[in-house]
């Protein structure tokens, strides 16, 4: 099982809370004072989080920094800048109450995060819908398309979105299509829809405020966030007739205006039944569970430990964390960067193949204890194993029983050089400063005796 990321500031009411409320506080007398009703629904929220250090208690693998109560290692925190910015960045590693929004998921990915807790407090119920805005899509040059999988069957009559379009960049003059929208179906022809931009009811507009031009065109206004000072607006697709979408393609134009996709949801008109999508510009997420909490499983997944046979240099964690940014490859676990240590062998210096994960590469995990990781590694040609646990002086590295150094590997993490073959991998933890500090122990503990 991978590591999991909690993002979630705490501030939502569980679905059951009146439930709670009428058993233990309704009857007479109260079976709890309003102050230890409160901490039982806190204690309930943080127990579906896993917050701060329950991962440590149910040996639950997070990569939140407070993990436990221990504060996060120096590197943990030269690595965040890629999730938050510096100056935002809390020292004491509370990951998930600095995120604002789902990280990308190659990112996630390096970190071994498989699955992303979070609560619904982001999300919109609007004339008896349900949508999902937790991630979204902001589709432009950089990414004009977006293709949102359909995860269980379901005939729908319409395609619903949430949205907006570019507050800088809207047509003042309508009659634009700002984005093509083609429905996938096992049983029928492909479905072409168009979401403009001046259709009432089916068009998005700016995410002013009180818009006048969305008022002026029809928009149908669904979210509205004060604190920010924009809104969202509902688009209602009809399909032709009935239809079970696999797949949603939506594509922006050459319009002037870009559209954000924010949510999509399938409804049914002949029901009112629905089931909410999950468009992403951040990668690959399923949902797995949803209750007071949804759980999104990561599906650009990298392993715990993997191989690679290309590395970058970098001469220390600014230049790497500028090479996870820049290098598609490291990101997509098919490259690492690597920080060389004093004495860096030349079979390193030549691992420069193409960016790439050989099929015939294979890492079987034996053993996982806190202090030690044994590993069988195959390759038919020289590789590099990256281990996705944190580098920090006193870890030992043995290859068949041989030592080997340990690099500083995409800023957080330790990979050793291993040659062509079959081979055991063995990292344990065996710091000098504990050996030096039984000596001096048992010294002082000679000389007390002595006195």
């Amino acid at each position: 099982m991978g590591r999991f990321l909690g993002m979630s500031t705490i501030t939502y009411d569980p679905g059951d809370m009146g439930d709670w409320g009428k058993v233990l506080l309704a009857q007479e007398p109260p079976q709890l004072d309003q102050s230890a009703f409160d901490q039982l629904i806190i204690a309930l929220k943080i127990q579906e989080l896993l917050v701060p250090n329950l991962p440590l208690f149910w040996r639950i693998p997070a990569v939140d920094g407070f993990d436990g109560g221990v504060l996060p290692l120096q590197r943990y925190n030269q690595f965040m800048p890629l999730f938050v910015p510096r100056d935002e960045l809390v020292p004491d590693g509370r990951l998930r109450e600095q995120i604002r929004e789902v990280p990308p998921a190659q990112l996630l990915g390096l970190l071994n995060v498989q699955y992303l807790i979070t609560d619904k407090v982001r999300d919109l119920w609007f004339e008896g819908v349900y949508y999902d805005r937790q991630i979204g899509a902001r589709l432009d040059a950089t990414q004009p398309v977006v293709t949102i999988d359909v995860p269980t069957p379901f005939a729908a009559t319409h395609l619903d979105l949430i949205g907006y379009l570019d507050g800088e960049s809207v047509s003042p003059d309508g009659n634009d299509t700002v984005a093509t929208i083609t429905v996938q179906s096992a049983a029928a022809p492909p479905l072409h829809l168009t979401l403009t931009d001046d259709k009432a009811g089916a068009n998005f507009a700016d995410p002013q405020l009180d818009s006048a031009l969305a008022q002026q065109r029809g928009a149908v206004a669904a979210f509205r966030d004060v604190e920010q000072g924009q809104q969202e607006y509902r688009a209602r697709l009809p399909f032709p007739q009935p239809v079970t979408p696999t797949t949603i393609t939506i594509a922006q134009t050459n319009s002037a205006g870009l559209p954000v996709i924010q949510a999509a949801t399938l409804y049914d008109e002949r029901t009112g039944m629905f089931i909410p999508l999950l468009p992403s510009d951040r990668g690959r997420f399923r949902l797995v569970h949803s209750g007071d909490v949804k759980i999104y499983e990561n599906l650009d997944l990298r392993p715990r430990a993997y191989l690679v046979h290309k590395l970058f240099a970098a001469a220390d964690t600014d230049g790497a964390l500028t090479q996870i940014r820049v290098e598609a490859a490291i990101r997509q676990g098919k490259a690492a960067v690597v920080e060389p240590l004093l004495g860096t062998t030349k079979r390193i210096a030549q691992l420069d193949q193409e960016s790439r994960v050989a099929p015939s590469d294979q890492v079987r995990l034996l053993d996982y204890s806190a202090e030690a990781v044994t590993l069988m590694v195959s390759t038919t040609e020289d590789a590099f194993l990256v281990l996705s646990d944190a580098y920090f002086p006193g870890w030992r590295a043995l290859v068949d029983g041989v030592e080997t150094p340990i690099y500083p590997t995409n800023v957080l993490f330790r990979g050793i050089e291993v040659p062509a073959g079959e081979h055991q991998v063995i990292f344990r933890y065996q710091p000098q400063s504990w050996r030096s500090g039984l000596w001096l122990s048992g010294g002082g503990l000679v000389i007390l005796l002595l006195l």
